[in-house]
């Protein structure tokens, strides 16, 4: 009887490593697929121009920046509304 509890849990956990490569491999092949996507996304224009106006940044103006972290704020700022947008999108939840 013992062996046979030791059989199951091999196979149950063989069948969990098995689940969880598929996922793995499954979310590999979506992230390639968004990041070609994403990669085929042309730059826009006027992001060559932005480096003139970040240069006319006066160095106090930029050191508070620096030193309150705005661009983490305003990366966070942005990922939240991406997320919210997106969820709002979803027909169960939103």
């Amino acid at each position: 009887m013992d062996f046979l509890i030791k059989y199951i849990k091999q196979i149950l956990d063989w069948l969990l490593l098995f689940v969880d490569w598929v996922f793995l491999e499954c979310a590999k092949f979506v992230l390639a697929g968004l990041a070609a996507v994403m990669a085929a996304i042309p730059v826009p224009s006027w992001v060559s121009g932005a480096s003139g106006a970040v240069a006319a940044i006066p160095a106090g103006v930029a050191y508070l920046i620096g030193s309150m972290h705005i661009a983490d704020g305003c990366t966070i700022l942005v990922s939240a509304y991406i997320i919210r947008f997106l969820i709002r999108r979803l027909p169960i939840i939103g």
